[in-house]
């Protein structure tokens, strides 16, 4: 989150170097999403704030699983944005829905806020 009150959805971690703090954007919403990496000054990331909206963003496989199927559907998905973007590439057998294990995949490599 930055300092200005701006969200950022990012992939995996960022990294600090020299002040700056680099992240993975994704510019799109297709199968491979094309991602890019972007730094700022780190003088303008709110890094508790960044913390405490990604620990809070993180949706349960339960809480998502409406109709206790086991499974998430895309419109269960489409309660968290970061995993309604990510779904397509998520679900890798591509039989429309994320098993637990595809969803343990992005909640290992989860975008953070």
């Amino acid at each position: 989150m930055l300092k200005d009150g701006t969200t950022v959805f990012s992939y995996g971690d960022h990294t600090e170097i020299d002040g700056q703090l680099t992240f993975m954007l994704p510019f799109d919403d297709s199968e491979a999403p094309k991602v890019e990496a972007v730094s700022v000054h780190a003088s303008a990331v709110d890094l508790s704030a960044t913390t405490l909206a990604a620990e809070s963003a993180k949706p349960s496989f339960e809480s998502l699983d409406k109709n206790s199927d086991g499974k998430v559907s895309l419109n269960e998905a489409a309660e968290n944005d970061a995993l309604f973007v990510a779904f397509k590439s998520l679900d890798t057998n591509k039989d429309g829905v994320l098993s637990r294990e595809e969803f343990a995949a992005y909640m290992k490599d989860k975008p953070s806020a």
